[in-house]
């Protein structure tokens, strides 16, 4: 089996790549030494990658084209596979090979869901490990990109985003709440005035719309009480957070969100939520 590995500057894990795929090929849209394919300059927007994979030659050939978990490779994965009718599948965590290619990707409380292949090949963001060794030096397809300007791009589906994000009273929700608690968090939002954001693994999984996501290609956020409930903290949507006051809720006692919160509760969302929403009927 072929696979592709598109990145910027972190390279998947090739070594566990190989134990996979007979066959690997690199492109590098940052334009420096380690890859078999790369631009004529380092890429600078999705249009430009889009045009960039196109030119490699028999590209449609591979059962697999991964891209990194980098900001600009996933804008282009997404318009990649939107533009060729490609399945897509994000934070893909393992690969296995049985009748046919399967992804890994863990979900709600660490739930892991296995995704098989429907399309040739299947794009997916990779959250493997970054390669420590040295990719091999070998010949080198350099590829012309033109500038933006002299391309015409259409997209399926416009997403438009809202630079930034303002309420009094925000309430975040990460992996850490489960479907089924989603209502009692609207509710609670209702009776406190809040507006209600997402971190972009929930966005992914399809519980929010994109443009309630803080971090990661999404919004800014600029609050007064940020109340965080099952949320890592995770760097992209920490230093998307404009807060004067951080209430975290998470059952890990070692979450990064700690750090940053003023109000730290090591529980579980849903011990604390129905108590919460009791508070808040005298808000």
């Amino acid at each position: 089996m072929k696979a592709l590995v598109v990145y910027k500057t972190e390279l998947p894990d090739i070594d566990y790549l190989k134990g996979i795929f007979t066959d690997i090929k690199v492109a590098n849209i940052d334009g420096n030494a380690n890859g078999d394919f790369l631009p004529s300059k380092p890429l600078e927007t999705s249009i430009q990658g889009v045009e960039f994979l196109s030119k490699i030659k028999n590209i449609l050939d591979f059962d697999v084209i991964i891209f990194s978990n980098e900001i600009l490779p996933k804008e282009i994965a997404s318009y990649f596979a939107s533009n060729n009718n490609l399945a897509s599948i994000s934070h893909v965590s393992g690969i296995e090979v049985k009748d046919n290619l399967s992804f890994i990707v863990y979900s709600w409380k660490n739930l892991g869901l296995k995704i098989a292949s429907k399309t040739k090949p299947t794009v997916i963001i990779a959250n493997l490990k970054p390669f420590s060794g040295d990719y091999p030096n070998g010949d080198k397809e350099i590829i012309e990109v033109k500038d933006e300007s002299d391309i015409e791009f259409v997209r399926t589906k416009e997403i438009n985003f809202t630079s930034e994000i303002k309420s009094k009273i925000t309430i975040g929700v990460g992996l850490g709440v489960s479907k089924e608690l989603l209502n009692s968090i609207f509710e609670l939002a209702d009776k406190i005035s809040a507006k209600v954001v997402c971190t972009r693994p929930v966005a992914d999984l399809g519980y929010f719309p994109y443009d309630r996501i803080v971090g990661d290609t999404g919004s800014t956020l600029h609050t007064d009480i940020y109340i965080a409930l099952g949320i890592s903290g995770a760097q992209q949507h920490l230093n998307s957070v404009q807060a004067e006051k951080i209430i975290a809720v998470n059952k890990d006692p070692s979450a990064p969100i700690f750090s940053k919160a003023q109000i730290k509760i090591n529980e579980k969302v849903e011990d604390i939520l129905p108590g919460v929403i009791e508070w808040a009927k005298s808000f």
